[in-house]
């Protein structure tokens, strides 16, 4: 019997099943209509059916053979290789087509592979359907949609491979407990949007349930099975031919039953035809079982429930569930209305609206009632759009259903006994009974397709997004906007989010995630794709399980730059919502936090921290005069605030500038920072640097590096101010804790890296430092200031040759002449270790002496002259440089305590009371 003739019998004979003789002949009548054939399919099975105790009766066999052919059957395929897929377990059987875990050889990741069966290759229908239900879903690129990862033929034998996907369904998490509302609506949102995009590409599901709604640890959504979707008549699919178009009608056939009962439209439960608002229908009914933990229509069997869809109303939400906001219950209520005209007619209405609730939930707004709030709904139901696209206008006084009594006391007629005791029918001819109009066994392509998985992520790496534009002026934008992801996610409690400096190191290569994860030992890692042209700006993300290679959510972004900054929240909102979908407010807020309205000041941001980061001197400059635009722009804009407070803080390391000129400016900064936002971690660790650096205010600076820390303990830069700051003052212990935290965040840093060393030495582990640096010079081969610090770690272990190979490779990177370089070497061979810090000490003087000839006003660090003495060790003229550095408070005074040039001098009083005058420990 052809397929859908097959469905029409088994829908009509469930319908028929448990009416009384009388009407049953008057349902029959209209459901079977002139078609003799079918009318006697069913009679004859329904005559079985009372005679079920006579075991030598038998139901119609070419009948049965068909309702039998969908059973499960276990085939040799285990093992076997289908292309490059290697068949490993049977997941499950769908109506066209078996379903098995496969490993994908070629990408090293799982996959679900659906097969056609063999005795089915060469009925031309069938292989048809299996192609086209494919070519359907694959047309559907859309996060929440599964993904098709390729359609084929090796052998004979036809397949479709998808993604596996690990978690659990909506009714096995409906059983476990209610969903609270936030979830509920996160999860309706998800469902919609694919929904949208299934409508806009013509295709209609037609059994939307909890069964086929499949939601990741991560809580991004899935929905399953398009097995018994249809293209709509207005598709524009490539892949289905003309005369194909003419009878793969989008809208249901009159008289086919396609759904699952407790969840069917009322024009799906008469066998009407169905267009996209039937969807809706169904969508409105998961919404109302997810909110209110009761089903909308639910009865002992699907005809009674059938009954309930057709003729009774759903009791209003805000009578089940009083907790729920009206603006809520108004949305499933109109979801749920019979008439398909009064519904809401196109999802994206729905999806408009629930978003609207989604940001006023973020505000704790939502107690207002739709119908009262000025606020009132994009898509006002007085103003609706009917199925061909014109405004119809109803009257709202109707859109609000009437109470009904409690399921209890709604049972419609009990079924006879006989019906009532059927038993072999159920459990043999028809075992699918369970699934009697969600023809779960026709379709079957997702519904088996997960493993549970209970532990979320726990750490992630945000790759630098990749500039797709071909113009390198917008690696500002792709750039900003991974650090403003990294920000943004670091506020989510216990997880890991590694820090701009490390996952900026793979930026230009080809990253897979698995390598990367190992390496950075994450299990998530996100990337992503930016394209600008023009004032477009489109994105796209994936998120991927680093160890199976597996993706967990994608998504696309289209803006125009004016909404640069909407953007930034709504990427930080969607990411975050599908590592921790149960957030709180206050964290929710913190993730998708906005410091200005204002795209340009926003953009000028992005490329002064683009700036900042490149840590030169003429970067940082750069970087400043960008902060200080966006300020101009936004004078409000605290983050922009921070960032100016930083590059002015950094300026005197960077070159010979007076400390005392940039201090006041770079404080004014931060103070103001905090003044607009007192939670901004980036402020108070500037905050805490600056005192700490040129105030020398041990205490305060304390405070705000805790302050920082505890406001974002993801901030790697707040760790490692703070352990230098804990070596400055001797607490060794507490800043090799601090600096291991900051590598953990941030492992591929090069000044994290360089500063374990650097603690490891003042700590007196003379030989971890030296490792550490080694390991860092091997990252960073090009950096002067590693080589400058593992020539000290030589030379405090006494290796001196070492030690001068390592200042001498630092002073060719540096950008120094050869003839400078090959005097220091000739000064070691001659003169050994005191020879060359000798000729250190000349060079110094005479380079200062040449400075204040070209100008009698320039600035000279003070702390690099003292250290030239203390190497040659002249102890007075040390001395006397080190306290002109205290008066300009320079920041390298911080550290003479643990400097070995300066050991010599610890018994020195002088020494000593200028410990205590800088506030460090004797």
């Amino acid at each position: 019997m052809d397929p859908e003739r097959l469905e029409k019998v088994e829908a009509i004979f469930h319908a028929a099943l448990d009416l009384e003789p009388a009407p049953r002949a008057a349902f029959l009548d209209d459901a079977c209509g002139d078609d003799i054939k079918i009318r006697a399919e069913v009679e004859s099975l329904l005559a079985f059916d009372e005679t079920r105790d006579d075991f030598l009766n038998e139901p119609p066999l070419s009948l049965a053979a068909e309702l039998f052919s969908n059973g499960v059957k276990q085939k040799p395929m285990i093992g076997r290789t289908i292309g490059h897929y290697t068949i490993e377990s049977l997941l499950g059987v769908g109506g066209m087509g078996e379903v098995y875990l496969a490993e994908d050889a070629r990408l090293g990741r799982k996959v679900a592979l659906k097969l056609l069966p063999e005795e089915f290759v060469d009925d031309k229908d069938r292989l048809s359907r299996f192609v086209l239900e494919a070519k359907a879903i694959s047309a559907l690129n859309h996060p929440n949609i599964i993904t098709i990862h390729e359609i084929g033929e090796a052998d004979g034998t036809h397949f479709i491979a998808t993604e596996f996907i690990n978690g659990k369904t909506l009714k096995e998490l409906l059983t476990l407990s209610r969903v609270d509302l936030r979830t509920s609506i996160d999860i309706a949102i998800q469902i919609a949007s694919a929904l949208d995009e299934a409508h806009s590409a013509g295709i209609i599901h037609r059994d939307i349930k909890p069964d086929n709604i499949m939601i990741r640890p991560s809580g991004l959504v899935k929905i399953l099975d398009f097995g018994i979707a249809k293209l709509t008549e207005s598709a524009a699919d490539p892949f289905v031919s003309a005369s194909s178009k003419a009878v793969k009608r989008g809208d249901t056939q009159p008289g086919v039953i396609v759904g699952t009962a407790d969840y069917m439209s009322p024009e799906q439960a008469k066998g009407g035809r169905v267009d996209t608002r039937s969807d809706i229908f169904s969508f409105g009914s998961v919404m109302y079982e997810m909110i209110s933990g009761k089903k909308a229509f639910a009865s002992e069997n699907a005809i009674e429930t059938i009954g309930l869809i057709l003729k009774k109303d759903a009791a209003p939400l805000e009578i089940v569930a009083a907790e729920v906001p009206p603006v809520v219950a108004s949305i499933v209520d109109r979801c749920l209305l019979k008439n398909i005209d009064d519904r809401y007619q196109s999802i994206n209405d729905v999806l408009t609206d629930l978003k609207s609730v989604r940001r006023r939930l973020d505000l704790d707004e939502v107690g207002t009632d739709l119908a009262t709030d000025p606020r009132r709904s994009v898509t006002d139901p007085s103003r609706s759009k009917t199925a061909d696209g014109s405004i119809r206008t109803i009257d709202t006084s109707t859109a609000r259903l009437a109470g009904v009594p409690d399921e209890d006391n709604t049972a419609v007629r009990g079924r006879s006994q006989t019906s009532t005791s059927v038993h072999f029918i159920r459990r043999h001819v028809l075992m699918v009974a369970a699934v009697v109009f969600g023809l779960a066994a026709v379709g079957g392509i997702l519904g088996y397709y997960f493993i549970s998985e209970s532990e979320q992520i726990r750490s992630i790496a945000v790759m630098p997004f990749v500039n797709q534009s071909g113009d390198a002026n917008v690696d500002y934008l792709s750039d900003g906007l991974t650090d403003n992801l990294i920000s943004s996610l670091s506020m989510i409690p216990k997880l890991s989010v590694k820090a701009r400096s490390t996952v900026f190191t793979y930026k230009g290569k080809e990253n897979l995630p698995k390598r990367i994860g190992e390496e950075l030992n994450v299990e998530a890692v996100l990337m992503g794709n930016l394209a600008k042209s023009g004032d477009d700006l489109k994105i796209s993300l994936e998120l991927v399980n680093a160890a199976t290679q597996d993706v967990l959510w994608s998504a696309s972004y289209s803006r125009k730059m004016n909404d640069l900054v909407t953007l930034q929240r709504e990427i930080a909102r969607d990411v975050s919502a599908r590592l921790r979908p149960q957030l709180s407010s206050e964290v929710q807020k913190s993730v998708a936090k906005n410091y200005t309205s204002n795209a340009e000041a926003q953009q000028l941001y992005l490329k002064g921290r683009f700036h900042w980061n490149k840590r030169t001197i003429k970067s940082i400059e750069r970087a400043a005069g960008y902060f200080k635009q966006a300020i101009g722009t936004d004078s409000e804009f605290a983050l922009a605030h921070a960032g100016l407070a930083d590059a002015l803080a950094l300026m005197p390391l960077y070159d010979n500038l007076r400390p005392s000129e940039y201090k006041p400016l770079a404080k004014q900064s931060a103070l103001r920072a905090l003044e607009l936002d007192p939670n901004l971690a980036e402020a108070h660790a500037s905050l805490g640097y600056i005192i700490n650096t040129y105030e020398f205010d041990w205490g305060s600076a304390e405070r705000e590096y805790k302050n920082a820390i505890r406001l974002n303990p993801n901030y790697a830069t707040a760790h490692q101010w703070y352990a230098e700051f804990l070596a400055c003052i001797g607490r060794n212990d507490e800043a090799l804790s601090e600096i291991s935290t900051a590598l953990e965040l941030d492992p591929l840093s090069l000044v994290i890296n360089r500063m374990m060393g650097n603690i490891l030495g003042f700590a007196g582990r003379p030989d971890e430092a030296l490792a550490q640096l080694k390991r860092t010079v091997d990252l960073y081969p090009e950096s002067p200031r590693v080589r400058y610090n593992l020539g000290d770690a030589f030379a405090t272990l006494k290796m001196y040759p070492e030690a001068v190979e390592q200042y001498l490779a630092a002073f060719e990177l540096d950008g120094k002449n050869e003839q400078m370089i090959g005097e220091y070497r000739s000064a070691f061979v001659k003169k050994g270790w005191e020879g060359f810090w000798d000729h250190h000490l000349k060079t110094v003087l005479s380079n200062r002496q040449t400075a204040l000839d070209r100008d009698p006003k320039a600035y000279v660090a003070n702390a690099n002259i003292a250290f030239a003495y203390a190497a040659a060790n002249d102890a007075d003229r040390a001395i006397e440089f080190l306290n002109k550095a205290y008066e300009e408070r320079e920041p390298d005074i911080l550290t003479i305590k643990s400097t070995d040039a300066y050991r010599f001098l610890h018994g020195d009083q002088r020494f000593k009371d200028l410990l205590r005058k800088i506030g460090l420990p004797e």
